[in-house]
């Protein structure tokens, strides 16, 4: 078993959250998660793709999109998708229903 850090991003700047509710929720950004350069709030559809690569952690935001710099490329975070942080500090997007079947909160 692997500990990784976690947040769900729900499409809006400062809606970021640990997926609880009442007094286990968290809204905050964490501060492992780097500042994302907001590059349009227009909506832009889901196959949206970010047009160049970012470097690893890097984070843009495209309307309610999110795109993130990883070893694999540039990845889009999609509201309701969470964004981890791994063993080594690189920042990744999951889906959710993958997040719920992989990982258990502790």
């Amino acid at each position: 078993p692997v500990n990784i850090d976690a947040v769900k991003w729900n499409g809006a700047t400062l809606s970021l959250t640990n997926g609880l509710s009442g007094d286990e929720a968290r809204l905050d950004i964490p501060g492992w998660l780097p500042k994302a350069n907001v590059i349009s709030e227009e909506d832009v559809g889901p196959d949206t793709q970010y047009p160049d690569e970012l470097d690893v952690n890097d984070v843009v935001r495209l309307g309610d999109y999110l795109f993130i710099g990883t070893t694999s490329g540039t990845q889009r975070v999609a509201p309701g998708d969470w964004i981890l942080r791994g063993v080594e500090g690189e920042i990744y997007p999951c889906t959710d229903s993958v997040f719920m079947r992989t990982y258990t909160r502790i």
